[in-house]
């Protein structure tokens, strides 16, 4: 079994700054970094990313109240599971890792896959051949400890355990 990892990894542009959330921002603001972000080349934005991270987020939001009580922030801030400063995102090329321990619990919540995917998986009947337990679920770290979490290469989980990619900072 691969150990679980020791530390979370803040991936962002060094332009933007660190510890932001597109979501923050007003529509007509947050469409615009959206626009100049496609406009790079750097990362292709759907049309339809801003209207799908707001609902994504509020989803988040929610599961995270209704099992560890009020977020901290208004919105989540993002991490990966792991080191992950790999430099291999050129829309988000620098890197914070911070250390686990550095966070109370009922800070982070933990998604598998990323959150954007995770809930349409799990809601979508396009999906339904490849959706698993842990699609749109959302994890406590106390239950990504427990005897259930097994996880086998590259950090996916077992069909009977949930997941290891941290998704949100409240």
């Amino acid at each position: 079994m691969i150990p679980f990892p020791s530390v979370l990894t803040h991936n962002y542009d060094p332009e933007r700054g660190a510890f932001r959330n597109l979501c923050e921002l007003s529509t007509p603001q947050a469409q615009s970094v959206l626009d100049e972000i496609a406009a790079t080349g750097r990362r292709r934005i759907k049309p339809n990313y801003l209207r799908r991270r707001l609902a994504v987020e509020d989803w988040l939001i929610r599961e995270k109240s209704k099992k560890l009580g009020a977020t901290r922030l208004g919105r989540p801030i993002y991490f990966f599971l792991g080191d992950l400063a790999d430099r291999q995102d050129p829309s988000r090329p620098d890197s914070i890792v911070i250390p686990l321990t550095a966070f109370a619990p009922d800070m982070l919540t933990f998604t598998y896959p990323d959150s954007m995917a995770s809930l349409p998986i799990a809601r979508s009947e396009d999906h339904l051949a490849c959706r698993k337990v842990y699609h749109g679920r959302v994890f406590t770290l106390e239950e990504t400890q427990g005897r259930r979490c097994r996880v086998r290469h590259a950090g996916r989980p077992l069909e009977d355990g949930p997941v290891h990619a941290v998704r949100s900072l409240h």
